[in-house]
């Protein structure tokens, strides 16, 4: 996990990270669980260290004793914070799906040669194509479900891998080679009280080297709008359709299945658009991921990001003011030229 990643979710855990310093592999600052673990509720002498690296990011209090992973801090917070008031489910919910992203984007590539990708089961396979209640719910209709190849799936374990998911609508991730469309990955969102909100299988499956949605662009489109879950990119898409004859071929829409652009992803982006909409949603995490998103491409496309109202949570939340949204748009390079003339 990268600095940024670390200081971003230690300041929503209440850790002033401003005087965090560095030793070694550790980033040592004041303990988030002070409050309850030490004995004078304060961390004065920071004694808190977090180790940078890829993957999963080790955490150790050398005061209270706590140890473990990123994930386990925020749920540990959680436990004390959540009956004080002091943070939400909604936002330990952010955080849990912040550190999937952060943790998952950085996992170093295998050394070991293997020749392909490890395929996706059978089992799932014959998974997709299933017409689950939920995507009624969420306003997808049979007919597109099974244009994007959704399903669901109630119990699958592979033995094998260790592999599970139970009780999970699913998404497929594909990759357009020219010829064929390749099944490269499902990612499976949980229906019920699983503490993972997002699965991926196969395991080794990295959804930051892939677009949600990418393989349905249009050759022509080169408007592309940046959304974060596959929900998002399918109610969007349903917009862009419903309204050809505004867009017509010009315009997609693809996902980043998650809030943070992945360095594959930015690429990827870059060699498709001329203009990259910014749609992530209007929370703390979508923001830093726009944030993200015009760092990495304001130097080679053109940036424009939409103007969310206070109201609006993310484009499901906004379905009947899309189009608004899209139309009234702001361009980055504008705004800064508008707040350079104005000083």
């Amino acid at each position: 996990m990268k600095r940024s990643d670390i200081e971003y979710i230690l300041n929503r855990l209440g850790t002033d990270t401003s005087k965090m310093k560095r030793s070694g592999d550790w980033y040592m600052v004041s303990c988030p669980l002070a409050p309850w673990t030490h004995s004078k509720g304060t961390d004065l002498n920071p004694s808190f260290g977090v180790r940078e690296g890829t993957g999963i990011s080790g955490v150790n209090c050398f005061s209270c004793g706590y140890k473990g992973g990123m994930m386990g801090l925020v749920r540990e917070y959680a436990r004390y914070a959540l009956p004080e008031g002091r943070i939400t489910e909604e936002e330990i919910q952010q955080l849990v799906d912040y550190v999937i992203i952060a943790e998952d984007e950085e996992v170093e590539v295998e050394t070991t040669v293997r020749i392909g990708p490890a395929p996706v089961s059978q089992e799932l396979r014959d998974c997709l194509g299933v017409y689950h209640p939920y995507f009624k719910e969420r306003g997808i209709p049979e007919e597109i479900a099974r244009a994007w190849q959704l399903g669901y799936v109630e119990k699958f374990f592979d033995p094998n891998t260790m592999e599970s998911m139970n009780n999970r609508v699913l998404f497929p991730i594909f990759e357009n080679t020219g010829a064929r469309l390749e099944l490269r990955g499902v990612t499976g969102r949980a229906l019920g009280d699983d503490a993972k909100k997002y699965k991926n299988s196969p395991k080794d499956f990295k959804k930051a080297d892939y677009l949600y949605g990418e393989w349905l662009r249009p050759e022509k489109a080169r408007k592309i709008i940046v959304v974060e879950g596959p929900i998002d990119v399918i109610k969007v898409s349903m917009h862009l359709l419903d309204n050809y004859d505004k867009y017509g071929l010009d315009y997609w829409v693809v996902g980043l299945m998650g809030a943070h652009p992945s360095s594959t992803q930015t690429k990827k982006l870059i060699e498709m658009a001329e203009e990259v909409i910014i749609m992530t949603d209007n929370d703390p995490s979508g923001k830093l991921g726009k944030k993200h998103l015009i760092e990495a491409l304001s130097s080679s496309v053109a940036v424009s990001a939409v103007a969310w109202a206070e109201y609006m949570k993310d484009p499901d939340d906004a379905a009947d003011a899309l189009g608004e949204l899209i139309d009234g748009r702001k361009f980055v390079l504008e705004d800064k030229l508008a707040k350079l003339l104005k000083y």
